[in-house]
């Protein structure tokens, strides 16, 4: 029997799925059952971080490996890396296996802190001189709208403003 958490889960994948395609769920600490905390989204699974954006972060990080570009794209690539690797918090072994098969990635933070990461990763894209339609500025368009429509949802949960 579905419970009030597996509702208001529902609720948020079917938000996210409506602008963007995305599933999110919430992770609980024990990662045996899911729930969602009324106050914030503490610990988040997000599924295939949209397909595009998954296959730009491969081939960002291809470049990087193969030091491919410019000195200075290499250098802010690496600082993208750096990024999006805090943003995806890298530092729990699970997240690391999960950002290396990139078959989903595990976001630690409240959304807030995630969105201010999200625009500094965008920021040092952007700085770099990133056209569009390039892997990067591909990347940097898919994390600003997950941004975006997280912290919408975010808005829209009870108890939140």
């Amino acid at each position: 029997m579905a419970n009030a958490d597996d509702g208001l889960i529902r609720h948020v994948c079917d938000q996210l799925d409506e602008h963007q395609g995305l599933c999110i769920y919430v992770l609980r600490e024990d990662r045996r059952s899911w729930r969602a905390d009324q106050v914030g989204l503490s610990r988040i699974a997000i599924e295939r971080l949209m397909g595009d954006s998954t296959k730009a972060f491969l081939q960002m990080r291809k470049m990087l490996l193969n030091h491919e570009g410019s000195a200075e794209h290499v250098a802010v690539l690496e600082r993208a890396k750096e990024e999006y690797n805090s943003i995806v918090g890298t530092r729990g072994p699970i997240a690391l296996r999960a950002l290396d098969r990139f078959d989903y990635v595990l976001v630690s933070g409240t959304i807030h802190e995630i969105s201010t990461r999200v625009a500094t990763l965008i920021d040092h894209l952007g700085h770099a001189g990133f056209r569009e339609n390039t892997p990067a500025s591909k990347l940097a368009h898919d994390i600003h709208n997950l941004a975006v429509m997280t912290t919408k949802m975010v808005r829209n949960l009870p108890g939140h403003d």
